[in-house]
């Protein structure tokens, strides 16, 4: 491949990663999860805000808008009731629909592929937010008495409830994302470099790092593989160049500096030799 036709690590145009190593951090969690869903939720806000301060002008009782949505004890009960159901029914929906998605993925290209998602970051965020407010809404309902509601409880379960509706459907927007074959690619290059990178700043766990890059070689030959089955004609060649760049750009220039026993095969490298 002549360099003119190449990304800056060594990827064709149409096969460069899809997801830099920026958007691990805050970039990729602003632009694909946040402020879509920070979007909605103004939207929705802003339309309480109207239509209750509408309210508040007709009422007798409540003039202004924060009177009329302070709950007594009666409502802050089944504010908390309504939260705990809405928040447990949607990430039931959610954990199925990405279930039946990672089953797919898998299937067509390997079970290894399960262990990306496992490790992805955002999708341990977002279930630990879901289950977090769930139990925090439950310990709330617990604390409204007769004649006292906790206002500080009930409305920070009100907004944990709507950063979890913020997070929604953009997470359901970002699962199907990293389940495309080349942001899959993308990423277990990423996470092979890492290791290779922690293999020589920790060398005392090198067996550990050693292992996690030969998994990612045998996802790239899965991917490959069943990529060439399906048909799939970007996708497999886009495996075979990720392991170009990892060998050539990633392990190649960091190779003197690995442990001895890295390029040490043993019987782990070949279980089934005699």
């Amino acid at each position: 491949l002549h360099p003119a036709a190449s990304g800056s690590a060594g990827w064709p145009r149409r096969f460069q990663p899809r997801l830099a190593p920026m958007d691990l951090g805050g970039r990729r969690i602003l632009r694909q999860v946040i402020a879509p869903g920070g979007a909605r939720v103004l939207v929705a806000l802003s339309a309480v805000a109207i239509m209750g301060g509408l309210d508040a002008i007709r009422a007798e009782h409540y003039h202004s808008l924060p009177a009329l949505l302070t709950p007594d004890p009666i409502a802050a009960a089944w504010t908390m009731a309504l939260l705990g159901s809405a928040e447990g029914v949607a990430i039931a929906i959610v954990i199925v629909v990405v279930v039946l998605g990672v089953q797919l993925t898998a299937d067509r290209y390997s079970p290894r592929i399960i262990d990306i998602f496992i490790r992805d970051r955002i999708n341990g965020l977002v279930l630990a937010l879901f289950l977090g407010s769930i139990i925090f809404t439950i310990w709330v309902s617990t604390a409204i008495k007769v004649a006292y509601v906790p206002y500080f409880l009930v409305y920070t379960a009100i907004g944990l409830a709507i950063v979890d509706f913020v997070f929604l459907l953009p997470y359901v927007r970002y699962m199907f994302q990293i389940m495309r074959g080349e942001t899959i690619i993308a990423g277990i290059r990423r996470h092979a470099a890492i290791e290779i990178n922690r293999a020589i700043t920790v060398p005392q766990h090198q067996a550990a790092h050693r292992h996690s890059v030969r998994e990612s070689l045998s996802q790239f030959a899965d991917i490959a593989l069943g990529s060439t089955q399906e048909g799939d004609t970007e996708v497999a060649l886009a495996a075979i160049h990720a392991v170009r760049g990892l060998v050539c750009n990633d392990y190649i220039p960091a190779k003197a500096r690995l442990p001895g026993h890295w390029v040490t095969v043993s019987h782990e490298d070949m279980p089934c030799a005699a």
